[in-house]
């Protein structure tokens, strides 16, 4: 209809559509049947012109404020669910949530065998991880813990977790992958897993940095490591967790960008080892400007 073809060029700002002069005639004649002057019809007209240049932006600024806003207040009342939130539906960016709410003081932990759902959870200052961050663990597994937890209530120890459990679904793989991440931490009998005294001892012989990259594919930062980082950052030096790492190719061949936190920069150099989010790297500089490097190391 006119009515909403009018609507469409107020909406996108057509102000030099050349079917306005159309509609226009349309609108005056329109208003002057129904028993407005001529003087009227025009001033309406000229009001809904006006309009088309700024109405767009206005109500769509005011939309953003209202969710900036409702935003910044969840942050800063409810942070632990905020950063939940966040994390399950932009997990593209969880390398920078895990940052910021440990920095915040709160605690992010890896599953947990009676807590983690198939989503992050928050209890008291932490944010606890879902169990698909795991690797090793599908969703077939998951539904059967779930379930089982939801109708029996929490195990009570490893032994009641295997006892519970079908051993096809919830298999070895998946107890060790579970184990390996701290899921059983508060038992203590973790030797009823039906593991064996190899893989048991994987907590012991690997560092929790190198499990956790490999079963869940992250370093998890603490408060620790902030501190660490914060009293050990000066002039020449850099030290920071890795943000993200992006292979670019310039005019002197191929070279490596690198994400910083909480430097928020960018450094470029050669290296022949891998690196990933979460991993804690020290930069020297040659010039303090973080334009050219001199060593790279990952502690």
């Amino acid at each position: 209809t006119d009515t909403d073809n009018v609507r469409k060029l107020v909406g996108k700002k057509l102000v030099d559509d050349p079917k306005w002069p159309i509609y226009e005639r349309s609108f005056i004649d329109g208003c002057i049947s129904n028993g407005m002057t001529p003087t009227e019809a025009e001033s309406l007209w000229a009001e809904i012109l006006t309009h088309s240049s700024y109405s767009f932006n206005e109500s769509h600024s005011m939309a953003y404020a209202m969710i900036s806003y409702e935003t910044a207040w969840f942050k800063a009342n409810y942070p632990e669910a905020f950063y939940a939130a966040m994390l399950e539906y932009d997990n593209k960016n969880a390398i920078l949530y895990f940052l910021e709410l440990v920095e915040l003081g709160l605690t992010l932990s890896p599953p947990d065998i009676n807590i983690s759902t198939d989503r992050y959870e928050v209890q008291g200052d932490k944010v606890v991880m879902p169990f698909q961050q795991v690797h090793g663990v599908g969703p077939k597994a998951i539904d059967s813990i779930l379930n089982d937890r939801y109708m029996n209530g929490p195990y009570a120890s490893c032994e009641d977790f295997v006892h519970r459990l079908p051993k096809r679904v919830v298999n070895k793989r998946v107890k060790k992958s579970l184990h390996a991440v701290g899921a059983f931490d508060s038992f203590t009998d973790e030797s009823e897993l039906g593991l064996t005294a190899i893989e048991l001892s994987i907590k012991l012989a690997t560092s929790k940095r190198e499990r956790e990259k490999e079963y869940l594919g992250m370093v998890i930062p603490s408060t620790k490591l902030m501190n660490y980082i914060d009293d050990r950052r000066h002039d020449g030096l850099v030290i920071g967790i890795v943000e993200s790492v992006k292979e670019k190719v310039g005019k002197w061949g191929p070279y490596v960008m690198i994400g910083l936190y909480p430097e928020q920069r960018y450094f470029a150099n050669d290296f022949d080892f891998e690196l990933d989010q979460g991993d804690v790297v020290l930069i020297e500089l040659k010039n303090g400007r973080g334009r050219s490097i001199k060593t790279l190391s990952v502690l």
